[in-house]
């Protein structure tokens, strides 16, 4: 079921690199891991994975990275190397940013 999302996963990676907005890597694949598990658009996604950089931690950042892209193993480690506080500001991210995000780029 993801590949059928590859193509989105693309345009929001164009996206970034066409917008210029410096933007890592990792905040390009947090971007495209949004667009992909979600049904928020791709420039509201591109706006929480620029928050998850500010917002979090390193490790928090990967943690939601891998709880985006469904990977258990990874997230499951992250959280046992994590504080608590860690812990819950990356598992409760994409509870806050999507709404805060939206407003920001037009409700897209």
């Amino acid at each position: 079921m993801r590949n059928q999302f590859g193509f989105m996963a693309t345009a929001v990676a164009l996206t970034a690199v066409a917008c210029g907005g410096g933007s890592s890597g990792e905040v390009r694949q947090l971007a495209e891991a949004c667009a992909t598990s979600t049904n928020i658009g791709p420039e509201t996604c591109e706006c929480i994975a620029n928050k998850a950089k500010e917002d979090l931690t390193e490790d928090g950042f990967a943690m939601l990275l891998a709880m985006l892209n469904e990977d258990e193993e990874a997230a499951e480690d992250l959280r046992g190397k994590l504080a608590m506080e860690d812990v819950m500001a990356a598992g409760m991210f994409m509870t806050r940013a999507p709404a805060a995000c939206a407003g920001e780029v037009g409700g897209n």
